[in-house]
């Protein structure tokens, strides 16, 4: 796979063919073959151009097209073992990356905040969600082993993923994240001061 610029676009050549590159993504950011490709083109994307066969193709028909014209194809394919959404990744032995990726941004940043708060059962509204999602969309939000890559692709999108290092992580819990999200009820017990009763807030 070689990513390649032309008057400002980017497109990628696979196996000598040639696509338009919607988006890409790297397991690493700087170095190895994307893990996730969206692609546009007239030459069809096949399973035999593709690193092996954990990769799985979707193949959409481009919108506004007549029956009777040219079939053209966007063509989404990934690295399955970095789209695993329903296990915990913090629950796996070997290393690895779970990568979520949105329409943009800001959803890219949802898909985070919904996955990591399903694997950990916690119920969040939709107002509290979108705002959390927007934090860390906009680099107000930081939490534990969630990071962030930028696209290779024309889209210029933004993909988060969780980074584990085997069965070995630090603080990773259910409630560390009440308290990333802001789920933790303020204490607000009383003890004395000086004598008198005086409000309890944290850090007395």
């Amino acid at each position: 796979m070689q990513i390649i610029e032309h008057k400002g676009k980017r497109f990628i050549e696979i196996n000598g063919k040639q696509f338009y590159l919607w988006q890409a993504y790297r397991a690493e950011r700087h170095y190895g073959d994307p893990i996730f490709l969206q692609l546009y083109g007239k030459t069809p994307l096949r399973f035999e151009d593709l690193p092996d066969k954990k990769w799985i193709i979707i193949k959409t028909r481009t919108p506004g097209q007549s029956k009777k014209g040219e079939k053209e194809y966007i063509y989404t394919a990934y690295d399955k073992d970095y789209f695993d959404l329903d296990s915990n990744p913090f629950e796996r032995k070997e290393n690895q990356k779970m990568f979520l990726i949105g329409r943009n941004r800001v959803g890219s940043a949802y898909l985070a905040i919904s996955t990591l708060a399903r694997l950990f059962d916690l119920p969040i509204p939709e107002e509290t969600m979108m705002q959390l999602s927007a934090k860390l969309a906009d680099g107000k939000l930081d939490i534990r082993y969630l990071e962030h890559t930028d696209d290779l692709g024309n889209l210029r999108n933004t993909a988060y993923y969780v980074k584990t290092f085997g069965n070995v992580h630090w603080g990773i819990t259910a409630e560390y994240l009440k308290q990333k999200f802001g789920l933790e009820p303020k204490k607000n017990g009383r003890k004395k001061k000086n004598g008198r009763a005086g409000r309890f807030e944290p850090g007395d």
